[in-house]
């Protein structure tokens, strides 16, 4: 078990919040069984209660991908214990899968909520940018019909609305990517409000010891780069970041480590050009090779 703390950081437009990032590491075969709910809810709020340097302060505590390993916006009782555990002081971020509707109208969505320390959730996102045979079936009653089914286990989620960013009092605005929407350019910022903070939820055990994690991990620090914003990635089972608005890592934990990271919120730079006009930058700069090596005397040599 490990905490990293970093103090002494530029902090975000928010004065001086934190940012506290639970790091698991519950092994993917065993998180689903009804057993072992118990103990990894417990290490997830024994986790969340560790103070550190966090003391008197305000600070925004994050979980992974389906941190939870129930339906969390049904239970009253786990949502008053998160809310006993944060204190006036805190928020959460966490990822959990949500149920809407019953019986043959009945949709599950990967979902993003933000809880506060009254247990309250205060605002939700749901994943719009699915896995294919992972989260869903596509053509499911053409593929159904010869045999094929999804890769994993249950029912198969919904897209949520699209992007979103999420405003909460006391928070800064958080534009939450779970799992692999982060690795799109120009495809992970609402074009309707500029988020303060990129929170990428991610559960990468999938991938095991291998490059998959530290792939998956360098794929999101660019949105960082390219949108001129923080990221803050919990990862269920590693990497665990949070990286300032140039990708530098400030606060990590590695793969298979259970922990926490606590450092003060990177403040966000003004809109990139690659933000502002995304990949039009590359097409003017293949237009202009292109008009070199068409019109130049050095373009005619090559």
């Amino acid at each position: 078990v490990r905490l990293f703390e970093a103090p002494g950081v530029a902090a975000a437009g928010e004065g001086d919040l934190r940012v506290r990032i639970v790091q698991p590491s519950v092994p993917q075969s065993e998180k689903w069984r009804p057993e072992n709910r118990a103990w990894i809810w417990d290490r997830l709020l024994s986790l969340t209660a560790a103070r550190g340097e966090d003391e008197g302060q305000r600070v925004l505590v994050v979980w992974p991908e389906s941190a939870v390993p129930f339906v969390l916006s049904r239970n009253e009782t786990a949502l008053a214990e998160i809310g006993e555990t944060l204190g006036p002081d805190r928020m959460l971020v966490t990822g959990a899968n949500r149920l809407a509707g019953a019986g043959s109208s009945l949709e599950a969505f990967n979902s993003v909520h933000v809880v506060n320390g009254e247990g309250t959730i205060l605002a939700t996102y749901d994943k719009h940018h699915l896995v294919p045979f992972g989260e869903y079936l596509p053509f499911r009653p053409l593929l159904e019909a010869i045999g094929l089914e999804k890769l994993t286990e249950g029912i198969g989620f919904s897209a949520g609305r699209g992007l979103q960013t999420l405003v909460v009092p006391g928070l800064p605005a958080i534009g939450p990517l779970v799992c692999y929407e982060a690795i799109f350019p120009v495809a992970v910022t609402d074009p309707r409000r500029r988020p303060d903070v990129l929170v990428n939820l991610t559960d990468d055990s999938w991938f095991g010891p291998f490059a998959g994690p530290r792939q998956h991990l360098a794929i999101a620090r660019m949105r960082a780069i390219e949108e001129g914003l923080p990221l803050v990635r919990a990862a269920n089972s590693g990497i665990s970041i949070v990286a300032d608005p140039r990708g530098r890592v400030i606060g990590r934990l590695g793969v298979g480590e259970i922990g926490t990271i606590g450092v003060a919120l990177p403040a966000a730079t003004a809109p990139t050009p690659y933000a502002r006009l995304g990949d039009l930058v590359f097409l003017g700069l293949l237009l202009a090779a292109a008009l070199w090596a068409r019109y130049s005397e050095a373009g005619r040599i090559f």
